[in-house]
């Protein structure tokens, strides 16, 4: 009983968001990395290299105390002018050189806990030929802590509220359950496109956006470890919530079986 409780705080503590505290007067950004990551966990890649070569590391003053970590990594990312490819095929973010027309990434997103959500696009669509044929989707970039590595994203169309700047609500235009996000090994976010009805044309911009969505994430990785396979069939391991059996290990020709519950 003991044991399941500590458990439960394992994977609890697991999902919540980490923090940052650092003081630092003209320290190099990759210097700042290397602290974050002592710290929360999340792994960093430098490929500014491969863009620009030979490009001076710029130096970084900072105070932060407690700061979780999307709205402190946004602010240094600001501060030293770089880039983020968050699908980059690793399991850590890719620092990048940042384009003259980049906007700030302070102030365009919403955090909660461990993930991070910024709007990216929206599309708006209108039949000439079919006028009552009309769509807007709206594509938000959905983020997490590389520690974090999500298995699935729910989203369900019921949980979903958008208002506009005239005060009329929009609609979702599929009222079913909307499909999964896909998230892919590799990456550190994933895109979700709500589908709503398109809003008559006094209507400037979406003021609000609300919603929940529901993510499956892995609370902690645990190691099975079976010694003496020629004497451990049959035998069984019970760490938290999985039980693994090991029923059989045999040679078939050049391959060798494991076969286990």
């Amino acid at each position: 009983r003991i044991r399941k409780q500590v458990e439960d705080r394992v994977s609890k503590s697991a999902i919540k968001e980490t923090t940052i505290t650092l003081s630092a007067d003209s320290m190099s950004l990759a210097d700042v990395l290397k602290e974050i990551e002592k710290q929360t966990g999340n792994k960093f890649v430098d490929n500014r290299d491969e863009q620009q070569p030979g490009q001076k590391d710029p130096m970084l003053t900072i105070e932060l105390v407690d700061e979780p970590f999307w709205p402190a990594i946004d602010g240094i990312l600001d501060q030293a002018q770089v880039g983020l490819n968050l699908y980059g095929g690793e399991d850590a973010l890719s620092i990048l050189g940042r384009g003259s027309s980049d906007l700030p990434r302070t102030g365009r997103a919403t955090y909660a806990g461990p993930f991070r959500f910024e709007p990216v696009e929206i599309h708006s669509e209108r039949s000439l030929r079919q006028p009552g044929q009309t769509a807007l989707r709206l594509h938000l970039e959905i983020a997490w802590e590389p520690r974090l590595r999500p298995i699935a994203i729910m989203q369900a169309a019921a949980d979903v509220e958008a208002t506009t700047d005239t005060g009329a609500k929009l609609a979702i235009s599929q009222r079913e359950d909307m499909p999964d996000v896909d998230v892919s090994r590799g990456t550190q976010a994933a895109e979700l496109i709500l589908p709503f009805s398109l809003p008559g044309r006094d209507a400037k911009k979406i003021t609000k956006l609300h919603g929940k969505l529901h993510a499956l994430v892995p609370g902690r990785q645990a190691k099975f470890q079976f010694e003496n396979l020629a004497k451990a069939a049959g035998k069984t391991q019970q760490l938290g919530g999985v039980k693994v059996t090991l029923d059989a290990v045999r040679k078939n020709n050049a391959v060798w079986e494991v076969h286990m519950r």
